[in-house]
């Protein structure tokens, strides 16, 4: 079986803790698809609603923002918007309730070198 068969990882700290079970539907449906685009080492991520709402299923973009509210909500996700003309940049965080993951540690600075605003920091 020489073919490359991709999967997507998750923490079994995350189902353990009771976070997987709080969270909504729309939640975890969106949490699945952005894994789909991460790496091993939970790298952010940047695919368009369009992406997402394709790949979820989901028949409005209200879904998106739901789940992405929960998410947040939960400290599993960090969320840099987009600028209508870039995509939303999401990054994998493991903040919730009861976690044994240490943090991930990312630097939300804008790379051009001033401060963008940060949903789901604070």
């Amino acid at each position: 079986m020489g073919e490359h068969y991709p999967y997507i990882k998750i923490f079994a700290d995350i189902i353990e803790s009771g976070a997987w079970a709080n969270l909504s539907s729309a939640a975890k449906t969106l949490y699945l698809v952005l894994l789909k685009f991460s790496d091993q080492h939970f790298k952010p991520v940047w695919p368009s609603t369009e992406v997402l709402l394709r790949l979820t299923g989901f028949k409005t973009k209200k879904s998106i923002i739901q789940g992405k509210r929960d998410l947040i909500q939960a400290g599993l996700l960090q969320v840099t918007p987009g600028t209508g003309h870039t995509s939303s940049r999401y990054y994998f965080c493991f903040n919730y309730p009861g976690s044994k993951i240490p943090p991930q540690g990312y630097n939300f600075g804008n790379p051009g070198g001033g401060e963008k605003e940060t949903q789901g920091v604070g």
